[in-house]
């Protein structure tokens, strides 16, 4: 996964909007502050550059979307003896950064998760050297907050993905070590006054890691993830678990094959779920699955190396996205990909440096979506925040048949 975090500063962010009917020839006018990064014929990608001239660096992570006039995008930036949580609020007009807690070590915000104006969520862990701590903040409309989480690990304990079903009823998920290196799911509820730990189902694995998790109501929850085992000691297979409402119990998939971690899920409705992740071939595919409410079933990437995929998001049954990165030599770059109700297909997404990938995706009221990142010149030097707007009808880019796992 792409995550190189180490950087100095102000996180800057580059806006990115990709619309049909944009006109972007050379010449064209541009609002004062802003810098066209790339202008291709096709593409159409505008990109505004936010830095207010500091040159800042930083990496998002997540992003959480309340209305047109209401959007959080949050990650990690570094200063000269930390890793710190940042958050930046989009007002309608524009993006500010806002102040947050942060841990006793260096903070990483992993997942947000919005059910309305004033309860927003995000999570994360603190890093402590030797040992790590869950780290959950809350949005209450004035100011962001610490907010008590379980910490059941020795000395470990990490959140990787958070949803809200409603002001009383969310969940967060992520993974704890216990004793040697035993790692087990953690699973963590919130209802309305305390965070609490939940029971994961029993996994005969040394490593079972959740990463992902989506809600769609107080019965019916679903999280993703790894295991190592069936045989192969440090080979990863992937993990789905459901909550009925009772408990959480492991889901079968079908056609599954060793070598592939579930990294996100998302609904279009009960019956129609996407999960996205990694399978590790060489080169890498994009993993995907889907549950059409009966059992899971494996597709795997629709091009020869189209690489891990990191964030899914669902407007409708004909209208899925996907992002995350891939290599092109030496180089890496953002992958997006769309489903139109019967096929998969690379959507053009933009490079503004050498390297560059996304972390998330999350849709709008518009039927648009939004997508966060970074973007770098190589790997020792500073990285741009990136965060991406689609509007419009996606140009799908040809690609082959779905294949299998070779």
């Amino acid at each position: 996964m792409l995550r190189k975090v180490v950087a100095t500063g102000l996180a800057a962010i580059l806006i990115i909007s990709l619309c049909a009917a944009c006109d972007l020839r050379s010449g064209a006018s541009q609002t004062a502050g802003t810098r066209l990064l790339t202008q291709t014929p096709c593409d159409k990608w505008q990109a505004i550059d936010i830095s207010n001239g500091g040159g800042e660096t930083g990496v998002l992570t997540s992003l959480a979307f309340v209305q047109s006039s209401d959007i959080w995008v949050s990650g990690s930036l570094s200063t000269t003896d930390r890793k710190q949580a940042v958050f930046h609020h989009w007002n309608g007009t524009a993006w500010q950064v806002v102040s947050s807690p942060n841990g006793d070590g260096y903070t990483n915000i992993s997942a947000m998760s919005a059910v309305n104006h004033d309860d927003v969520w995000a999570v994360g862990t603190v890093d402590q050297g030797l040992s790590a701590q869950t780290f959950i903040v809350h949005w209450d409309g004035r100011s962001w907050h610490q907010v008590p989480s379980p910490n059941p690990g020795t000395t470990e304990s990490r959140l990787s993905s958070v949803t809200m079903n409603a002001s009383n009823d969310g969940w967060a998920v992520g993974y704890y070590k216990e004793g040697g290196e035993q790692y087990k799911p953690l699973i963590i509820h919130w209802n309305g006054r305390s965070w609490s730990q939940v029971p994961a189902p029993q996994i005969a694995s040394s490593k079972a890691l959740l990463l992902g998790v989506t809600s769609l109501a107080s019965n019916n929850a679903w999280a993703v993830g790894k295991y190592e085992g069936d045989g192969d000691l440090y080979i990863d297979n992937p993990l789905l678990l459901h909550w009925n409402g009772q408990a959480w119990q492991r889901v079968s998939i079908t056609n599954a094959v060793k070598g592939v971690a579930l990294y996100a899920i998302t609904s279009a409705s009960s019956t129609d779920l996407w999960a996205v992740g990694e399978y590790y071939s060489n080169p890498p595919l994009g993993a995907i699955m889907h549950w059409d409410g009966k059992s899971w079933n494996t597709i795997y990437g629709t091009s020869a190396a189209d690489g891990g995929l990191y964030g899914v998001t669902a407007i409708s049954k004909s209208n899925v996205w996907t992002v995350g990165y891939r290599r092109e030599g030496s180089d890496q770059k953002p992958t997006v990909r769309h489903w139109n109700g019967s096929s998969w297909s690379d959507v053009s997404s933009p490079t503004p440096l050498a390297e560059n990938g996304f972390n998330g995706v999350v849709k709008d009221s518009d039927g648009g979506v939004w997508a966060v990142g970074q973007s770098f010149k190589s790997i020792d030097d500073p990285e741009y925040g990136l965060i991406a707007h689609f509007t419009g009808t996606p140009c799908h880019t040809p690609t082959s048949t779905p294949v299998s796992a070779p």
